[in-house]
């Protein structure tokens, strides 16, 4: 048994990236969830294919603000990269966006890429 993996948690840690960027496309976000003995409560944001989601921190929710949209409803299907970072707290997660959700009947280049395809997608190595 390596308890490294049984023990590894049920959010993404930097530890999980193994030092490598990682492309993602975004399922969802799941708002207030409760986490610790004190119930506090967090959101969390779930990715294509993977089963871990990553707690949002305040960096990470206004960079997704700002390529995305103020509204996390409208995330869905959005391409991004996850990248490990040293923080004054420790290591972290950042997310880096990659491409806007597809729209219906919208038109694509070089500037404005589709979403990357389920296969092309990373997994992150936990």
């Amino acid at each position: 048994m390596k308890v490294s993996e049984k023990y590894s948690g049920k959010y993404l840690k930097a530890e999980h990236l193994q030092g490598r960027e990682v492309r993602v496309q975004i399922a969802g976000v799941d708002e207030d969830v409760e986490m610790g003995e004190k119930k506090e409560k967090k959101d969390v944001i779930f990715f294509v294919g993977e089963t871990k989601g990553l707690v949002l921190n305040r960096t990470n929710a206004e960079t997704l603000a700002q390529a995305l949209g103020d509204d996390s409803e409208g995330w869905h299907g959005a391409s991004a990269v996850l990248y490990a970072v040293k923080t004054p707290t420790g290591d972290g997660i950042r997310i880096r966006v990659q491409s806007r959700p597809a729209k219906q009947n919208k038109s694509y280049n070089e500037a404005d890429p589709p979403p990357i395809a389920a296969e092309e997608l990373n997994s992150i190595p936990y």
